[in-house]
């Protein structure tokens, strides 16, 4: 299982000071425009990559959702959703991205909010989750847009092959306001679109984008 810089004491407390970690989903920048490509939820089994503290969990349970399984890579998380969820709709787990392998067909709705520009592989991801949704499904996603990871003082940081300024040429290093912070595959994706929220609705041949801001 991969290590969470969540489960950090330090950075999680500074974490759990945020608006969104504090306030729920009305501290969260994109939930408005999150809400409002979502599609009817009652009745639905549902999947949260990236649960957190489990406020969006719990909005879909209440919402009437049949089963919402919440799923984080980090324990702190995860114990602080599960004190604070008395739903029995909802279901926590632990569970790491990269690696995560749903049953096909086994859920009508995907969401995820501001952690798949955390996945190594989007490409994966996305294939095994279109395989995952029932035909009409619905994935739902925020991703970090890389200006909000842009520092306002630039400076360089080494690249994944180790290379710094000092090695010649700055052939393997990249400014850290173009470095990002985990965005992986999805850095580019949300530079192109440049928007934070997009659903995507399963089709027979793959995914049906709409992107919202």
């Amino acid at each position: 299982m991969a290590q969470n810089v969540y489960d950090d004491p330090a950075f999680f407390a500074g974490y759990s000071d945020f608006p969104r970690s504090r306030l729920g989903l009305i501290g969260t920048a994109e939930w408005p425009s999150f809400r409002a490509l979502l599609p009817a939820i009652a009745g639905k089994r549902a999947v949260e990559l990236g649960c957190g503290f489990g406020h969006l969990a719990r909005w879909l349970a209440g919402e009437g959702a049949r089963s919402v399984l919440a799923l984080d890579l980090s324990e702190k998380m995860l114990s602080e959703a599960r004190a604070a969820t008395e739903d029995a709709a909802v279901e926590y787990r632990r569970a790491d991205l990269d690696t995560l392998v749903l049953e096909p067909q086994s859920t009508d709705l995907v969401v995820s909010s501001m952690t798949l520009h955390y996945v190594a592989d989007f490409e994966r991801i996305a294939r095994m989750l279109r395989a995952a949704l029932v035909p009409g499904g619905d994935l739902v996603f925020s991703v970090e847009h890389p200006v909000y990871s842009a520092r306002a003082v630039p400076e360089w940081v080494r690249a994944d092959d180790g290379r710094g300024p000092a090695d010649g040429a700055g052939a393997g290093v990249v400014p850290i306001e173009q470095h990002g912070n985990g965005l992986a595959g999805l850095r580019e994706r949300a530079a192109a679109v440049g928007a934070a929220v997009t659903v995507c609705r399963r089709d027979g041949g793959g995914f049906v984008l709409r992107v919202g801001w």
